[in-house]
């Protein structure tokens, strides 16, 4: 029966350490960032180190978003 809980505790931990790896994908879906792609893939192959984990959630937080370059007036209207 230990065997039991020691499997379901060690699943929880994953589930849980899977969750907070992709929470920089998250964002990015979340605030329909304009490279939310390439933020994943990035995530996916770099997230695991620290430093680039928190690359990519700077990268989430301080992109510009899709509706922000729409609003973006053209500065040179022909």
């Amino acid at each position: 029966m230990t065997h039991f809980w020691i499997t379901l505790a060690n699943l929880a931990i994953f589930a849980v350490v899977g969750l907070i790896y992709f929470i920089p994908s998250y964002i990015a879906a979340r605030r329909k960032h304009r490279s939310a792609t390439a933020l994943l893939a990035v995530n996916v192959f770099a997230g695991w180190a620290v430093a680039g984990w928190f690359a990519v959630l700077a990268w989430a937080l301080l992109g510009e978003r899709e509706d922000d370059v729409a609003l973006t007036p053209n500065p040179d209207p022909r």
